[in-house]
C-alpha cells in the first residue's frame, strides 16, 4: 500500500503558483542575506538596533515557508494548500504592516496602487489555485457522501 499522497496536477496555474513561490524565496533569502550584509551600516545610519534582527527573522520565515509551499507544490497533501496560503499572506501581510507602520512618511508615497493590484492579482491566483487542486481531489476520490 502507497503512503504517499497523489502528485499534484500540473498546468499553467500551478506554474504560475510555483513562480510567484520562487520569486517570494528569493526575495526572503535576498533580503535575510542584506540584513547580514548590512547590519553595520544599518547601525551607522542611525536606525533602531532591533532592525537588522527583524529584517533577518522576516527574511528567513519568508524564505522557509515559501520553500515549503514550493514543495508542497508537488505534492497533493492536505497540507499543501495552506502551506501555500501562509506563504503568500506571510508576504503580502508582511509588506502591508511595514509600510504602513515602519516604513518613514517619505518613503511611503510613490505608487502603492502597483503594489495593491499586484498583492490582488497574486491573491486571485492564489484563490484560483486552491478551487484547481480542491476540484482536482474530489474528481480524482469522488464526491464524497
Amino acid at each position: 500500500m502507497n503512503n504517499n499522497p497523489p502528485k499534484a496536477p500540473s498546468g499553467w496555474l500551478t506554474a504560475l503558483v510555483r513562480l510567484m513561490l520562487v520569486v517570494l524565496l528569493v526575495s526572503g533569502a535576498l533580503r535575510a542575506n542584506g540584513a547580514l550584509a548590512q547590519k553595520d551600516l544599518l547601525l551607522e545610519l542611525g536606525l533602531p538596533a532591533w532592525l537588522p534582527g527583524y529584517l533577518l527573522a522576516a527574511g528567513l520565515v519568508g524564505a522557509l515557508l515559501s520553500l515549503l509551499a514550493l514543495v508542497c507544490t508537488w505534492r497533493a497533501g492536505n497540507f499543501c494548500l495552506a502551506a501555500v496560503w501562509a506563504a503568500l499572506l506571510f508576504s503580502v501581510g508582511g509588506y502591508w504592516v511595514e509600510r504602513l507602520f515602519l516604513w518613514a512618511p517619505v518613503q511611503r508615497g510613490g505608487s502603492p496602487l502597483f503594489k495593491l493590484g499586484l498583492h490582488a492579482l497574486s491573491l486571485a491566483a492564489a484563490a484560483l489555485y486552491t478551487y484547481h487542486i480542491r476540484k482536482w481531489r474530489q474528481s480524482a476520490h469522488g464526491p464524497g457522501n
